[in-house]
Order: structure tokens, then sequence, then C-alpha cells
């Protein structure tokens, strides 16, 4: 994982963030599901935004030239430990009911991590 520091000056005073990328392909079919599960289940981006150095959150829905549906996420953390506790909670381990649907919903590898940004 690449990490990335963004430094924003807030009314004089330095904040640090991390940022965080993912490029999610979704299954054939599946993207009403997907759309429910993040954004309209308490779990899904309810629970994000209730979590200890969540700052924000930016998504989109890309379709590409070959038909692939993906889900784009880029979200803005104080801190990667911040990002790393969110993931250690209940419906963020692997086997909780939440992951199993978000699973069922991706149509292949998903690209995520850490990114550094650049500026022009």
């Amino acid at each position: 994982m690449i990490a990335a520091v963004l430094l924003i000056f807030d009314k004089g005073n330095l904040i640090c963030l991390s940022c965080f990328f993912a490029d999610i392909p979704i299954a054939e079919g599946k993207l009403d599901d997907w759309i429910a599960l993040i954004y309209d289940n308490p779990k899904g981006f309810a629970l994000t935004r209730t979590m200890p150095g969540f700052i924000s959150a930016e998504t989109a829905i890309m379709t590409d030239e070959n038909g692939q549906t993906s889900f784009l996420l880029w979200e803005k953390w104080e801190k990667q430990e911040d990002f790393a506790h969110y993931n250690q909670q209940p419906d963020r381990l692997e086997d909780s009911e939440f992951m199993q649907q978000f699973f069922a919903c991706v149509g292949g590898a998903p690209k995520m991590g850490f990114v550094r940004q650049m500026s022009m």
C-alpha cells in the first residue's frame, strides 16, 4: 500500500490527511444491490461517517468502453491508523453479513489503497 499525505491549511492550522482511493468493479446486474448496500444500509456510509478520523468521501459510478461498471471512491482520513481502526470494526470484518453482501456485488479484483496526491 502506498502512503499519501495531503497537507491542508484550515484557518492557519495545518491539517494532515490520508487519502484512500478505490476502483471496485461491480458484478453484472448488481449495481442496484450495491447502491442499496453502500448508501441506504446503516452499516454502509452511515457507519463510515461516524468513525473517528473520517473526514469526507466522494463517490462516482463509471462504465468503461468494455461495459464494465465500477464504483469509484475517494476517502479522506486524518490518519491511516484511523482507517485501519475502521476496518477492524465488526461490520468490516470479512465474515460479517455486510462484507459478504459487499463481496457478492463485486465483479472483479478491486484496485484500492492510499494514494499520493499531486498538485498542479
